[in-house]
Formats: C-alpha cells, structure tokens, sequence
C-alpha cells in the first residue's frame, strides 16, 4: 500500500474545451502523484467529452463522470467533491492551472500542522491567454490564511475576491460543512464554514494561478448556478451576507465566540465591505420580497433587517459631517 496520503481533486466542467487540456496537463504534471481527478461533467456539448475520455484513458488517475442533463454548476462542484476520495481534497477549476509542486507542498503543510484544515498558496492572476495580470489593474484582496478564527473571518469580510476556496482541504473538516448551496457566491459559504472549523495554513509560493474575465458579465454566472427550467439564483449580497450568518451560527465554536464573530461579518462585510453594502443597498429588500413569495417569513425579516440597517448605518454616517460644516456666510 502507498503510505502517502491520498488526494482528491474535484473538476466539475461544462464546454469547458478551451482550457481544459491545458488545466488537466497542469494537474498531471504535479511532482506529488499520489491523486485522483474526478471530472464531473454537466452534459457538455462542445469537445469537452472528448478530451475527458483521452485523457482518462491516457492515465487511470483521471476518472471522469457525465451528467445526462445540465446539473448547474452548485450540483455539480457537489457531485465532483462526493465522487471523489482521499485525506484531502481540492475542487480544480477547468481554466486554471497547479503549478507542479501545489500538492506537494500543500500536503507537506498539513501534514506538518495537524490541527490546520486547509491550505492556502500564493497566487498569481492570469487572463484568457494566461498572461500575468498587474496589480493596477487587478489588486490584490485581502485572505483568510492567517491568525485566529476570528482574524480569519475579519479577512474574509473584507476581500472581494475569495480565492482560497480552491485551496487543499482535509477531507474530514469538509464532511462537516454543508455542501454548496443554492446562492449567488456559494463557494464564499463553503469557505467560510471551513475558516471556522480550524486552522489554516500558507505556502507563500504562488502556485496557483487563478484565471479572471474581467468583462465577464454576472448574468453569465447567474445563468449557470442552477440546471435548465429550474429558478435562477439572483446576484444578492444581502442573501450572501444572511447564509454567512447561518454558516457562523452553525458553528462548532462557544455561544460568545459565536456572537462576536457575527457581530464582525456585520460590521466588516455588511457595514464597511464598500461592495457588499452598495449591494445590500440594491438587492437587500427585492431579496427579502423574493423570501416572503417563497414562504420563508424568517428570512424574508432577516434580509429586510439587513438592508433596513445598511440604510440606517450609512444615514448615521453622514450625520457628524453634516453637524460639522460652518454656517453658510
């Protein structure tokens, strides 16, 4: 028997054939190959079967799965963690790419820090034809990789980007969280439960690197999170910001830790996240009719309670300015 720890990687796909050769080729070239790849495949119509089947064949790791209809891609990252096996676990993206000492490294990290659940990488931002991006015009964000759980989560909201969901995971610790949910930012929720269960720890190195659109429209996410004929997720930060709270609340943490980490998801993420409170502004109380009509009172009130508080906050803000100004001469 192999005595190195098991891997699993999770790749849910769909038309994913103009990078997907070269992700796989990142995965396969990994200097720790002690892995198995899941490719969970949502009914694709372009080549991307195609490529799957070549590969798995070319190398017994590569297991791949397809959907006789279109999932969405929240079912499908499920299907690619629950089909997979090891110790750890990574979901892959199909257009990013592992330098070859990823797994190594980060097995190497938690194997050291038992107690760690996750492991994060240095990171470097690549466009569609995988040249490097300039911080002026893709900057750097904040990351939940270090200090306590409450530092963690203090990063966490105040990022605007949330890369680390795609870093190396026991497999343990994942079992213990929900499995994605059905909201706008998904992979946020299952980040954030998984900062609450235990340690993180970094590999400064920058081995992954995470591939950005940024003409990329939010409707072509949207369109995408759920299968065909099914309701479409809405774009909601206030919904966000309310499964955050339910994520801190199901937390294995005592009742005071509890409370004061969502006292700071509310002021770090709701309340001083510009993005995050310009978008409870917008979505916050059309969120909270949409839970009314769905018959869910007490998230309807919760997400009316939000946007109400973001309104409020904000008008206080402005007060002290105000009060301040000298009189018109």
């Amino acid at each position: 028997m192999n005595a190195t720890p098991l891997v699993g990687i999770g790749m849910p796909v769909h038309n994913a054939g103009r990078y997907l050769r070269e992700a796989l080729d990142s995965l396969l070239a990994q200097t720790y190959s002690h892995f198995e790849l899941a490719i969970t495949d949502n009914a694709s119509q372009d080549e991307t079967q195609a490529i799957c089947r070549e590969y798995s064949k070319r190398d017994k790791r590569v297991r791949y799965h397809r959907s006789d209809r279109n999932l969405g891609a929240v079912r499908n990252f499920r299907r690619a963690f629950e089909l997979s096996r090891g110790e750890y676990f990574a979901w892959a993206a199909h257009d990013d790419l592992r330098a070859p000492r990823f797994l190594e490294l980060c097995v190497a990290a938690l194997e050291a820090r038992p107690e760690a659940v996750l492991c994060c990488t240095g990171i470097r931002i690549i466009d569609s034809d995988g040249q490097d991006i300039p911080e002026s015009i893709w900057p750097p964000t904040t990351r939940p990789v270090t200090g306590s759980r409450r530092d963690r989560i203090r990063a966490l909201a105040r990022a605007r980007y949330w890369y680390d969901f795609y870093g190396l995971a026991r497999r343990a610790a994942l079992l213990r969280t929900r499995p994605p949910q059905l909201v706008w930012g998904f992979d946020v929720v299952v980040l954030t439960e998984l900062l609450l269960e235990g340690d993180v720890v970094y590999v400064p190195d920058d081995l992954l690197l995470y591939r950005v659109f940024p003409h990329k429209q939010q409707s072509d996410v949207l369109h995408g999170l759920t299968g065909p004929g099914e309701d479409l997720v809405h774009t909601s930060w206030s919904e966000l910001t309310a499964e955050l709270l339910t994520a801190i609340g199901r937390a294995p943490v005592p009742l005071r830790e509890r409370l004061m980490l969502e006292l700071d998801l509310l002021v770090h993420f709701a309340s001083r996240n510009e993005l995050v409170r310009r978008g409870i502004r917008d979505d916050g109380f059309p969120s909270a009719r949409r839970a009314f009509a769905r018959g869910q009172p007490l998230r309807g009130t919760e997400l009316a309670a939000l946007a109400l508080g973001v309104v409020v906050a904000r008008r206080l803000q402005r007060v002290p300015a105000t009060l301040s100004r000298p009189k018109d001469r």
